[in-house]
Order: structure tokens, then sequence, then C-alpha cells
């Protein structure tokens, strides 16, 4: 089939949907016309004024129109256009390739693109503004106003977390640690924790010493824990002590030893329930203040010497709890 003729198809399926919906074009009682009268056409071999005017009452399903719309058509060289005007003033124009095609399918594709420019045109006056009778129920097609983003309320959280320490202490080591987060911006936390390590058994000299760690930390952390997965960053410092235990020598001390250091971590989780996650955390220390371990003679010359890591690295997993 011809290509105008195929558009012509499309067109009837267009129309068959538009028909459907409620029409816009309105005019009071007694301010109509035939549709003949408001037609005009100019010089053409298919499109007259009686032709097209069939076709209208046939889309239009009526036989009159508005009374303030008028109709011309035109006939060019090369294109055929059609304009409508209410009140004289052209509201919508259209122009339509020229396509050789019989004469009733020419008139049909015509007479149904000025249909649908006609009941497509919104004609609003003073009287059509009138309020709907009382008690009549009236739909209202505006789109309700948009109401402004606000972004989710964040709430403090805690965590309990397993603990893995290497090289922190001479020998590896678990531990715990409990954490509360507070937000205080729009993605920054401020997170404070406590943490215990297990015991780290490393031989000295003629005996050994078991060592382990309990600290606090305090971080600020930046990041989001708003959606299904979530990740943050944090930076902070962990002060504790170094609790020692001697065996094997002559005399043992318990000392209790100052440890600092300057920690770094990242956290990624995911949401398992309302206001629960889990979190997974790998992080770096770097000792600022570091204690050694000497085993002396009773004439107090260093027989042997533990210096701890100078860089070490915890790894964590746990649940989180949103308060």
């Amino acid at each position: 089939m011809r290509p105008f003729a195929t558009l012509t198809r499309r067109s009837f399926a267009v129309a068959a949907l538009c028909f459907c919906a409620p029409r816009v074009v309105s005019a009071a009682p007694g301010e109509t016309r035939p549709i003949a009268e408001a037609l005009e056409v100019m010089a053409g071999s298919c499109l007259d004024r009686e032709s097209l005017a069939q076709q209208l009452r046939a889309w239009l399903r009526r036989d009159d129109i508005d009374n303030r719309i008028s109709i011309v058509v035109r006939n060019g060289a090369t294109d055929r256009s059609f304009s409508v005007l209410r009140d004289g003033r052209p509201v919508v124009e259209r122009v339509l390739p020229r396509v050789e095609v019989e004469c009733e399918q020419l008139r049909a594709a015509v007479g149904l693109a000025i249909a649908i420019a006609i009941e497509t045109m919104v004609v609003k006056t003073v009287d059509e503004l009138k309020p709907p009778p009382a008690g009549r129920p009236e739909l209202d097609l505006a789109p309700a106003p948009s109401k402004p983003e606000t972004s989710p309320r964040r709430s403090s959280s805690l965590g309990l977390r397993f603990l893995g320490a290497i090289a922190v202490l001479p020998r590896p080591a678990v531990g715990a640690s409990a954490d509360l987060s507070v937000p205080l911006a729009s993605l920054w936390d401020v997170n404070f924790s406590v943490l215990a390590t297990s015991s780290a058994h490393v031989e000295l000299g003629r005996g050994s010493g078991d060592l382990s760690l309990v600290a606090a930390q305090l971080d600020a952390c930046v990041g989001s824990y708003d959606r299904l997965l979530g990740s943050r960053v944090c930076l902070g410092g962990v002060f504790g002590r170094l609790l020692a235990e001697g065996s094997g020598y002559a005399t043992s001390y318990e000392p209790k030893l100052i440890w600092a250091a300057a920690a770094a971590r990242l956290d990624g989780s995911v949401r398992v329930g309302r206001g629960l996650r889990i979190v997974l955390g790998v992080g770096g220390v770097v000792p600022v203040v570091v204690p050694r371990l000497e085993v002396r003679s009773p004439q107090g010359t260093i027989v042997a010497s533990e210096t701890l890591p100078k860089f070490g690295a915890m790894f964590s997993i746990g649940p989180q709890l949103e308060l």
C-alpha cells in the first residue's frame, strides 16, 4: 500500500482513541452553525466543501460546530494545509505533504486531521468558566502540586562487632567491640566505640608474656546507610592500655602500658531488616605511642626486648541496629 494510505489507517486508530475521551470544545445552546458554513476550501481536484463537510460530520459525529470556529483548507503546488480559526484568529495550523492517492483516501485523511485539531482545541470563554451547578461532581485534571523532597531522618545506631587484629599486637588476636554512631549533618556521623582483644602470647628471653589491648576509639565518619547497600569512611584515633603478664622470670610484672594510634576504616553494610544492618569493616592503625617490652637481668641490663608493630590492620563484622 502506498505511504499516504498507510498513514491514513494509523490515523483512524488514533482517532478512535481521541474520540472516546471527553470533548473539550463546547458552545452554549444557540451558538452553533452547520459544519459546511464554517468550512472554506480553496480550489483542488479532490477536495471540496461538501465532501470535506461530509467527512467532518462523520468524524465529529455531529452536524453543527461552534460558530466561533472556521476552517480554511488550501491546495498548494507541493503540499496541502489547513487552518482552524477561532473568532478569526488562527489557533491550529497543519501542513500535509502532497502524496498522490485516491480522492476518497485523501478526503478521509484531511477530514480526520481537521477533526482531531478541532477536538483537541481548548475553547474557554467567560460563559464556559461559570461554576458547575451545586451538587454536580467535577473532574479536575490539573496536576497536584509536587511536594518538596525531604531527605529521610537519620537516627543514631548501636553496633556490636567481632574483631580480627593483625600486627596490632606481636601476634594475631581476636576481640570484640561495641560502638555508638550519632548523626551530625547530612552525611556525617560521629562514632564512639570500645574494644578489647584476646591475649597474644609472645616468647621473650627465657620467659614469655601474654599481651592484650583494651581501648576506646573516636571517629568522624562520612557516608550513607539510607539504601539497601551502604558505605562510609571513618577517620579517628584510638587510645587505650596494653595489658601484659609475664611468666618464667625471676620477677614478673603486670604493667599497664599506654597505647595510642591513628585509625582509618572503611565500612560496607547491607540492610537485612527494618532498622537492622550487617556491617563489614576493614581498617588500619598507625600507633603513635608504641610500648616496648624488655627483659632485664638483676643488674639492670636488657637481655631481651620486643617492640609492638608500627602498623596494624583490623577486620570487623557484626550487626548494627538503628535506635
